[in-house]
């Protein structure tokens, strides 16, 4: 790519006035209709301090590319996209750089490389790893990462990152009435009568938002409440139409008059009452009858993030299910149970890690005898002691492990008891909380699916739906899971006695069906995360809805580090403007074969003129060593990626 179609691609991609999104990973096929909120964008702002280079790389000019990676915080990375080239500077500030897509179900992980340009070429200088989980449970705090050199180790920067959120659609709940309209405009003998609103655009073309049932006319015509997006409505002119009714189909004009979002939002006042005009065969505008504006309410509801950028924790439980029948006995059904065990707490631990800040896991076990006694138990603590908190994911595996030689299993599990358990600790955990600060829980439930309890697990479930809390079942093994499944995916169907689930806290993930699509273990760890946590974020939101809790409102972000005299360096870029209707701009991801590459050559691809072309084209990037520095894609490439793949912000 010549550079004059680089400075059209940069033009392009101010014209967006949005900064480049980093995609997410592509949906696998799911088991069911999972619940989701809307998508949420974060906005990662960059800061460096102290920048310096070794003396061989004298160019003048730098970017930063950005790789992507669902694995590891040591990769394997694929490039995504990459900021603005601008000239070399000790201190640089890079204010919304980039765009991520928030998924709760996976571990983001993010490097950013501090690259030379030159001629097309953008080598290395260093660079710095970070989880969007981190940036996001430390909203309002910028987290501080070295920026370490390819080659020696060595720091050459201090990097400060931050993130604000994205802007997101709600419902705009209306309601009109008409007043006065003349009988002398209605042409036809009918006296049916309805309105459309119409989004006027830069050209000669309207968009028609909404149509409204059809009236008889009356001297006062009160039409349904209705609702529309704040996507559509924001930042245009809003047109309203009077219609009579012709026919079957047919319409006739009466009148119409304009408003504006803005204006709308004052509310049912003298300034929301229009007049409807029409022109006559002169030429000259008449009114007709008064439109008017009888209520007007925003349906904003908080989003998940609003809530852990603002203080709410999340506890995660682990419950293991240790009963063995007597046609389990082989050492290759305990081999398999084991490595199910530990692969559905580091599946679904792994992704929570940045949510739970204390690293406490409560885990409980049930199915077994219980030493010194031996007694039958249902609910013990994993680690055979009085307190149930293990320190991090590797210590409930050790507690698993010491519980799974030190007790002896049993032929039937019930479930309900540690359901009830970890709800009234949840329960007591929010009653404990000071205003303000909210605690929700996930419960991690891993089973054989065989359990006889059936009537108190169902009655625990409806209980455990008014409290803060999430189950989760993951089945493992190679018995029956319909049993299970059925709970799990019952939503708010169950029903004991006339008493059902306040709302849908449960979720299911079959362990066995995912090793049949996917053998890879990073691919196979993803896709357990993904359909064990994939609700978790719309379950705690309804919960905090139903319960009353709003988040508070957020501090803004702290300075970035001082500069303590030195000269820092604020690229012109234009203000990125976040209109609700707005595109954001993304990549494909390059894949990457390995994370201790030193240099990437790719192919050119020509260039679609349509920003609309699909984000499911995807080059691949072959790679070779060099014993010098580390060389990354060309910018070109990454640029016609970025404005190639333009992707739709559709929360």
């Amino acid at each position: 790519m010549n550079m004059v179609k680089l400075r059209q691609i940069l033009e392009l991609r101010r014209a967006t006035k949005a900064p480049p999104l980093v995609p997410p990973k592509a949906k696998r096929g799911s088991e069911g209709d999972y619940k989701r909120g809307p998508k949420e964008i974060i906005d990662i702002h960059i800061s460096a301090r102290h920048f310096r280079c070794l003396p061989q790389y004298t160019n003048n000019n730098i970017v930063l590319i950005f790789s992507e990676s669902d694995d590891a915080r040591n990769g394997p990375w694929r490039v995504t996209t990459a900021s603005e080239i601008f000239p070399k500077a000790e201190c640089f500030d890079l204010n919304s750089v980039f765009a991520v897509e928030f998924q709760f179900e996976r571990c983001q992980y993010i490097k950013v490389d501090i690259c030379e340009w030159e001629e097309s070429n953008a080598t290395s200088l260093g660079y710095a790893v970070f989880s969007v989980g981190e940036l996001v449970v430390k909203y309002g705090i910028p987290i501080d990462k070295e920026v370490i050199e390819d080659d020696a180790g060595t720091k050459i920067a201090d990097l400060s990152l931050s993130c604000t959120l994205r802007p997101k659609p709600h419902s705009v709940l209306l309601q009109f009435c008409t007043k006065g309209v003349s009988k002398k405009t209605l042409t036809l003998g009918t006296s049916q009568m309805f309105f459309e609103i119409k989004r006027l655009g830069t050209t000669a073309e309207s968009v028609v938002l909404y149509k409204s049932e059809t009236v008889k006319y009356a001297n006062k015509c009160v039409f349904r409440t209705f609702s529309l997006q704040s996507t559509d409505v924001t930042d245009s002119i809003l047109e309203v139409v009077f219609y009579q009714k012709e026919g079957k189909s047919g319409k006739v004009f009466i009148g119409s008059c304009e408003t504006t979002y803005e204006r709308l939002r004052i509310g049912p006042t003298f300034s929301n009452v229009y007049a409807l005009t029409y022109e006559n065969s002169k030429g000259q505008k008449k009114v007709c009858g008064e439109f008017e504006l009888m209520k007007f309410n925003e349906m904003v509801l908080p989003s998940f993030l609003e809530f852990i950028s603002t203080g709410t924790l999340i506890n995660v439980a682990f419950a293991i299910d240790f009963t063995q029948s007597e046609a389990e006995v082989d050492p290759a059904n305990i081999k398999q149970y084991v490595d199910d065990v530990e692969l559905a707490i580091r599946a679904v631990g792994e992704p929570l890690k940045e949510f739970n800040i204390s690293s406490a896991y409560a885990a409980f076990g049930f199915g077994a005898k219980v030493p010194p006694h031996y007694r039958e138990s249902q609910e013990f603590c994993l680690n055979l002691d009085t307190d149930p908190y293990c320190r991090g994911l590797d210590g409930v595996l050790d507690a698993f492990k010491t519980a799974f030689a030190n007790t002896r299993p049993i032929n039937m599990a019930h479930l309900s008891h540690v359901i009830y358990y970890v709800s009234k600790l949840a329960q007591n955990v929010v009653a404990r909380c000071k205003s303000g600060q909210t605690q929700y829980h996930v419960l991690v439930l891993i089973t054989r699916g065989i359990f006889d309890d059936i009537k108190e697990t169902v009655q625990s479930l409806i209980f455990a739906s008014r409290a803060p809390i999430s189950v989760v079942f993951v089945g493992i093994g190679e018995l029956d899971l319909s049993e299970l499944e059925r709970l799990g995916t019952a939503g708010t169907r169950l029903n004991y006695h006339g008493r059902k689930p306040e709302r849908d806290c449960m979720q299911f993930v079959s362990i066995p069906k995912c090793r049949e699509e996917e053998t890879q273990r990073a691919d196979l760890l993803a896709l357990i995360a993904e359909r064990a946590l994939i609700s978790i974020p719309y379950q705690m939101t309804s919960w905090m809805s139903r319960n009353g809790i709003k988040p508070p409102v957020p501090e803004p972000c702290s300075s970035r580090h001082s500069s303590r005299g030195s000269t820092v360096f604020r690229p012109a870029f234009p203000t990125v403007v976040h209109s609700m209707n707005a595109n954001v701009v993304g990549i494909s991801s390059v894949d990457i074969n390995s994370c201790s590459t030193k240099s990437i050559h790719s192919n050119d691809r020509t260039e679609d003129d349509s920003l609309h072309s699909s984000l499911s084209n995807r080059d691949s990037s072959s790679f070779k060593e060099s014993n010098s520095s580390r060389k990354l894609p060309s910018l070109e490439q990454c640029r016609s990626h970025s404005m190639n793949n333009e992707a739709d912000v559709r929360l």
